[in-house]
């Protein structure tokens, strides 16, 4: 984070439905991680948002393999 704010990541499958959903409260300002187990999920492609402050900040691909 450039800032302290609040953060949010929601994670979605390749339809677009939400499949995880991940509120990390406040967060100081630098690098942060979560740890995702995605064993309820079936390989394939999603895509996570990450919000600050209720903004979007970003949205990458992520790759699930069994």
């Amino acid at each position: 984070l450039n800032q302290p704010g609040a953060m949010r990541i929601d994670v979605y499958n390749s339809i677009g439905q939400l499949v995880a959903a991940f509120d990390n409260g406040m967060q100081n300002q630098g690098g942060h991680s979560i740890e995702f187990n995605g064993a309820g999920l079936p390989s394939g492609m999603y895509l996570y948002r990450m919000y600050v402050n209720g903004q979007v900040a970003g949205t990458r691909k992520m790759l699930l393999v069994k």
